[in-house]
């Protein structure tokens, strides 16, 4: 199998990164022996990563994922190559969203179509979008998909509301839950350090309303909070270590600066995706801001705090959890804090986060129905 992914890599986040290894598990788990040319946007950093996680890739894909090679996604001779060359082209997770990047894939996908090339959408999100000009883009791309999975619910009726959505689609899990999987079934149980790991991300408010009374000095008071009900070691530790996309490491050093406690510090050394889930899963807790940070945390340490930068009520983390049926868990143990219009910072006491496990009936349950619609096409 030829398979060609397309998406925001070349940009990527650890969450990114994860989608990525989520994929090549279901890949492995769906088809024979498969190769891989990979669309980045910047096929500098994705050659990066590409070489960090490659153990953990090959671990994930049970040994059938033959090759990878990049390609630039942002040149049309290239792209035009890597569709011919495939058997299918997948849109590898991800938001569809308000960003120009999103024509690239709606011409991709209509050359695939134009070619009897198979088309899938593998674990997206919709929005946020600010205008109905991406809005009917991201649908256009659906309608033209074989197969349309969407990571949440929320995500497929955004879709099915819009008048022109044409598609049957179905509504599962993102491919970085598999990862985490994945993740947990090569570590045996360690025991827990004494840290605990926290990831901030600089506000998006140009991105999401309620967000404009967020500054550094909020985030240093919730640092303080932790430092001064918790004796041991605080690694702020990001997702995203590239400028485009907001390096998370230039938020976590102010905020540590400000903090200037000893005990506060900021991992600048970039961590694999494996090295990140492994700093989460040995600390004592963590708290989680970035959506995929959130995901990891909660799946491979489960004694979490998530800070929701989205909408309370239907955005894309409360609709994860949602998916995960932990959200009243959370909610009622104040593991769950709401930053939209939000100027405090209470959360329940660091000494009675509870551990919450997922459960792997449900994700096998939506794994099975993933593996069986990527099986469909053949």
């Amino acid at each position: 199998m030829k398979i060609t992914i397309i998406g925001w890599y070349g940009t990527e986040t650890i969450g990114d990164r994860a989608i990525l290894a989520g994929l090549f598990h279901l890949f492995a788990e769906s088809y024979e022996e498969y190769e891989v040319q990979l669309g980045c946007l910047d096929t500098l950093l994705t050659e990066r990563t590409i070489y960090e996680d490659q153990d953990f890739f090959s671990s994930c894909a049970n040994g059938k994922l033959k090759t990878i090679t990049l390609f630039d996604s942002r040149k049309k001779s290239e792209l035009d190559a890597a569709i011919i060359w495939s058997d299918v082209l997948v849109i590898g997770g991800g938001p569809l969203m308000e960003i120009e990047p999103m024509y690239m894939l709606l011409y991709a996908l209509k050359k695939a179509k134009k070619l009897s090339k198979k088309n899938i959408v593998a674990g997206c999100g919709m929005g946020p979008f600010k205008t109905s000009e991406f809005l009917n883009v991201a649908t256009q791309i659906i309608n033209l998909s074989d197969i349309a999975i969407f990571r949440d619910n929320k995500s497929q009726n955004i879709y099915a509301n819009n008048s022109e959505a044409k598609k049957d689609t179905i509504a599962l899990i993102d491919p970085a839950a598999i990862a985490s999987q994945c993740f947990l079934n090569l570590k045996k149980p360690d025991n827990k350090e004494n840290y605990i790991a926290i990831n901030f991300r600089k506000p998006p408010v140009c991105e999401y309303d309620g967000l404009e009374k967020l500054n550094t000095d909020f985030f240093v008071s919730i640092t303080k909070h932790v430092s001064e009900n918790y004796i041991g070691d605080i690694h702020l530790i990001p997702m995203h270590t590239y400028g485009i996309g907001d390096d998370d490491r230039i938020f976590l050093n102010k905020i540590a600066r400000i903090s200037g406690e000893s005990r506060i510090s900021v991992q600048n050394k970039p961590l694999s995706l494996e090295q990140t889930m492994l700093a989460y899963y040995n600390a004592e807790f963590c708290i989680g801001m970035r959506f995929h940070a959130v995901l990891l945390q909660t799946f491979v340490n489960g004694k979490n705090i998530v800070l929701d930068y989205t909408d309370p009520h239907k955005g894309k983390i409360v609709n994860l959890l949602n998916q995960l049926d932990l959200l009243e868990g959370f909610q009622n143990d104040g593991r769950y804090l709401s930053l939209v219009n939000k100027t405090d910072n209470v959360f329940s006491p660091l000494s009675n986060i509870r551990k919450t496990t997922v459960s792997n009936v449900k994700i096998e349950t939506m794994k099975k129905s993933f593996i069986q619609a990527l099986r469909s096409i053949l």
